[in-house]
């Protein structure tokens, strides 16, 4: 009877142990724990950095390009300074919140709805600057791919999709470098692709940050620039851990109900 006594008092502690628990997990939630969404599977595509550097991708001159030759998405300048208009926006939300505003809640999930409007709202055409360099031996191939004469070039979306540009401005300002025998040869390029809604999946939900090129290709070589996409995690399912006074809670009632339980077990003694 001791042993079966026992048992049921250690199985009636961990039991109201775990409720106690639980309680407390929920406690930290607060009453936005309700409203919290899971990120959106697909978002508009934002790079992760504005600048990346050339890469060979394949064919018979790897060396075509010099490492200095880097591409920037300009359009992420833009971005950047809404993203810190919007956050500016969410921080007086907050404090609007923490002071009781009234309605304060619905105010930031209508800002929220609306800021995911922007972003994916096209705000003209991709502007993408080139700087080209290149030391080939062959000066006059040098010379011409640095302002991509002799080139095809385009941009290919996460999805496979090939987007021509609309544009090319030259910059006519050429660096010209003597390196030995050979020239070093360097310039700006801007192009302008159709501005549209480019839908990456979000790497905060799949783990992928597969982004979008940009594809020089000719002279039998293919290289590209190549944006990976950035995570948007706004929304979160996690749960918050339990704080320092729920566990602390937790531990001091664990220790009240197993007393007790220990002093029912004695009376069957």
């Amino acid at each position: 009877m001791n042993v079966l006594a026992r048992r049921y008092a250690l199985q009636f502690t961990s039991a109201v142990f775990a409720c106690l628990v639980a309680v407390g997990c929920q406690t930290t939630g607060g009453d936005d724990e309700g409203r919290r969404m899971m990120p959106a599977p697909r978002i508009p595509f934002q790079p992760y950095s504005s600048q990346v550097s050339v890469r060979a991708s394949e064919g018979r001159y790897p060396n075509l390009f010099t490492g200095a030759s880097h591409a920037v998405w300009e359009n992420a300048q833009q971005d950047a300074a809404m993203m810190s208009k919007e956050t500016a926006s969410a921080e007086a939300r907050m404090e609007a919140k923490d002071d009781g505003g009234a309605d304060a809640a619905a105010a930031e999930e209508r800002a929220r709805k609306d800021a995911q409007m922007r972003r994916a709202a096209p705000t003209g055409p991709i502007e993408i600057t080139c700087y080209l360099e290149s030391q080939f031996p062959d000066m006059s191939v040098a010379y011409d791919v640095v302002g991509l004469r002799g080139l095809q070039f385009h941009l290919e979306l996460p999805d496979g999709r090939e987007v021509l540009p609309i544009q090319k401005s030259l910059d006519p300002k050429l660096s010209e470098t003597p390196v030995g025998a050979l020239r070093r040869y360097g310039r700006n390029v801007r192009l302008y692709f159709p501005g549209q809604v480019i839908m990456v999946d979000n790497p905060a939900v799949s783990g992928v940050g597969k982004g979008v090129r940009l594809v020089l290709e000719g002279h039998e070589s293919q290289f590209y620039f190549e944006w990976p996409a950035r995570p948007d995690a706004t929304a979160s399912a996690k749960k918050p851990l339990p704080t320092k006074e729920v566990l602390a809670f937790s531990r001091r009632a664990y220790q009240g109900v197993a007393s007790r339980a220990k002093r029912i077990s004695h009376e069957f003694d």
